[in-house]
């Protein structure tokens, strides 16, 4: 039997990391040409691709804005059409007041704290892989690279760290236009205080949408709502642990409080009770109507095509290919 094979299709999975899978085609008495089996591969790929089409992720790795270690962060995504993102740090009274947010560089020893280092860390004193969490043990050497902290007072810029006080602060992100997912990885939010009293709280304009506590995503039971809400078996919180927390969407707070009544928010506060870090944030934009959406009988009409397309192409791709296939066996 003869077998066409395609080593190594690089399938890219997360900032650098790479997952390869081989895939063997096999014909009948000859081999399908590679042609086909690009139309076959592109055919179900762009299949997979429409269906997380409004999924956007901020990772704070992105060229432009460049941001690079002890960067503050502030309106750098505000300007982008396509995201309309504004990040910003507030720390607590008892960390001093300052209104700052700043990259860390998870491959770069910094802050005599090698509690956010991970993978790609060349210093001796850096942890190497994560210690634990969902992102460790089934990605080992998965490089976060730069993610978002508050820093600690008197945190010098090439030489950050997180702020370790309790409470630390709060990280805000405010969107032009409505969202109704919101999802994100947290590194090094240790068992205790940080965990319990760590929280995101959503507002639709000055309306309170309601709250999400860290500490959910790890136990099996929600008060006043049905277990396993928010449950996660693989979420472990502890020192250089790096979790990736699923997605909290307008349909979970309204299960939380059913007198919520809205299509989503259009800003997110996360309130930090002590150190950690935050990264790939990830979010999708509400389908239709909400604040401060832009809605209009044009707009539709082109979202509209656009989602008909995109499901299209696939279909006829994969449908070409398929033909071709057929009539070279015959």
């Amino acid at each position: 039997m003869n077998q066409t094979r395609l080593d190594d299709l690089d399938l890219e999975f997360h900032k650098g990391y790479n997952i390869y899978s081989e895939i063997y085609l096999v014909s009948l008495g000859q081999r399908m040409p590679l042609l086909l089996v690009l139309l076959l591969v592109i055919g179900l790929g762009t299949s997979g691709a429409a269906q997380s089409a409004n999924a956007i992720m901020i990772n704070f790795d992105e060229n432009p804005p460049n941001l690079m270690k002890g960067s503050i962060v502030n309106n750098q995504y505000a300007t982008n059409p396509n995201l309309g993102v504004t990040i910003s740090g507030q720390k607590s009274a008892a960390a001093g007041g300052v209104d700052i947010a700043i990259i860390f560089d998870s491959t770069m020893f910094s802050g005599n704290d090698a509690d956010l280092t991970g993978p790609g860390c060349g210093d001796p004193e850096c942890d190497g892989d994560w210690d634990g969490g969902n992102l460790a043990l089934p990605f080992p050497g998965l490089q976060l690279n730069n993610m978002l902290i508050l820093p600690e007072a008197g945190t010098n810029p090439n030489n950050p760290n997180d702020e370790g006080t309790q409470p630390a602060g709060t990280l805000t992100i405010e969107w032009d236009d409505c969202v109704d997912s919101f999802g994100f990885v947290i590194v090094d939010q240790e068992p205790g205080v940080e965990v319990t009293d760590g929280f995101v709280q959503f507002f639709d304009g000055a309306t309170d949408l309601g709250t999400v506590q860290f500490e959910w995503f790890e136990m099996n039971t929600v008060p006043l709502v049905s277990p396993g809400l928010f449950f996660d078996a693989t979420v472990d919180y502890n020192n250089n642990h790096a979790n990736r927390l699923q997605a909290i969407t307008i349909a979970d707070l309204m299960t939380l409080d059913n007198t919520v009544v809205s299509a989503g928010w259009d800003k997110a506060v996360i309130n930090l009770a002590g150190s950690g870090a935050f990264d790939d944030i990830e979010y999708e934009h509400c389908v239709v109507g909400g604040t401060g959406m832009k809605v209009d009988s044009a707009s539709l009409l082109l979202a509209g095509d656009q989602t008909l397309s995109m499901w299209l192409l696939p279909l006829i791709i994969s449908g070409i290919g398929i033909g071709l296939f057929f009539v070279r066996k015959n």
